[in-house]
């Protein structure tokens, strides 16, 4: 009988959020993340329709706007 490699099992590993994923990460209602991602300095991609944060990124990105009126 043939041996088979058992592969480990590894939780799924995202680069990038959605919109609804990144609100319920940090708390933001839609809008509001609709609002942030438009910014000029928002570590986002732009794929056709759909907008997606860069997840290395945001954290840091979301620390520079402490004390900011967005």
């Amino acid at each position: 009988m043939a041996e088979y490699k058992i592969l480990e099992n590894r939780p799924d590993i995202k680069k990038v959020m959605t919109i609804s994923e990144f609100c319920n990460e940090y708390n933001l209602g839609r809008n509001k993340a609709y609002t942030l991602c438009h910014k000029s300095d928002a570590p986002v991609i732009f794929n056709g329709k759909k907008i997606l944060f860069i997840k290395a990124k945001v954290d840091e990105w979301m620390e520079s706007l402490i004390g900011k009126h967005i």
